[in-house]
């Protein structure tokens, strides 16, 4: 199984992640983590180009070519176990596809593993910019950018039939939603 989340920096995702990983693993299941940008020789070039502030463009390319480099190794794991992602594809339209053509972006990631499940974790971008004060920032720490980010998300939500979760909540209210949504695929899949 595949559940991706999805939000912007400061949405919660490693939280999350991590609470539920800890959680799964606890009870037996295989779990193994997946994250973009990866650790990769593309994920540092990413991760470089983000603080040199490249185009939208470049960077579209970057994670497609890292998603591309990975995918063997995803899918792989999909078939051992339960897999939760910290972003795929639908990052790069929500993110790049403010300046950049989002069929354009769906085609550089058309090889791309569907998620069975994504989980949007929304936030406004003024709480996400708060929790994340205390890092360095990058130039998608924007509010402005961020409001088009998350309009962005937003549409995918209700296009590709997200679940949607009020990451504003307190942290125990969204561990138990993330929770009851997980435990109820696992039942339904089993």
């Amino acid at each position: 199984m595949y559940i991706v989340f999805e939000g912007i920096d400061g949405s919660g995702k490693s939280t999350l992640i991590n609470f539920l990983f800890n959680w799964l693993n606890s009870r037996g299941y295989r779990v193994f983590v997946h994250k973009e940008p990866s650790k990769s020789k593309i994920g540092e070039l990413i991760r470089r180009c983000i603080n040199e502030n490249a185009d939208a463009y470049t960077l579209a390319l970057l994670f497609a070519a890292d998603r591309y480099h990975r995918i063997n190794d995803l899918k792989e794991k999909i078939s051992k176990g339960i897999v939760l992602a910290d972003r795929c594809f639908y990052s790069s339209i929500a993110y790049q596809g403010v300046y950049v053509d989002k069929m354009w972006i769906r085609e550089i990631n058309k090889f791309a593993v569907k998620p069975d499940y994504v989980i949007y974790l929304d936030v406004s971008p003024e709480v996400a910019v708060k929790r994340k004060k205390h890092e360095k920032k990058d130039l998608f720490e924007n509010v402005e950018y961020l409001k088009k980010v998350r309009e962005n998300y937003l549409r995918l939500a209700e296009e590709e039939n997200f679940v949607v979760i009020n990451a504003e909540q307190s942290l125990d209210v969204v561990k138990k939603s993330v929770l009851n949504f997980v435990i109820r695929i696992i039942k339904e899949r089993t």
